[in-house]
């Protein structure tokens, strides 16, 4: 929901900047398109996701039958933290191409 909110908050403040201020804050925005992030529904969607469901049976099967769900669950975390990691360091990325001007 977080990664979420914050694409929506970069769209509604990119209709209201000047183009130079756009220009800058576009490796932002090409992050949320390169790494889009389903919503819940299709990330809790074991079909949709036969990746994890492999590997989440996987992980069961060597350790316990019960985790495969926390397993799973497990598994959409480390893709959303991938996802702001890769935000974080593109918002870094901007900040210090703007800090020399300020």
């Amino acid at each position: 929901m977080n990664f979420h909110s914050i694409e929506q908050k970069l769209i509604k403040s990119m209709e209201f900047l000047e183009e130079h201020e756009i220009a800058s804050l576009r490796p932002i925005a090409a992050v949320f398109a390169e790494y889009p992030m389903p919503c819940l529904a299709e990330s809790f969607n074991p079909i949709k996701n036969l990746k994890r469901t492999g590997k989440s049976a996987l992980g069961g099967l060597l350790i316990n039958p019960l985790w495969m769900p926390i397993f799973y669950v497990m598994g959409m975390q480390i893709h959303e933290e991938k996802n702001l990691g890769v935000l974080n360091r593109a918002i870094i990325d901007v900040e210090q191409k703007i800090a020399p001007n300020l």
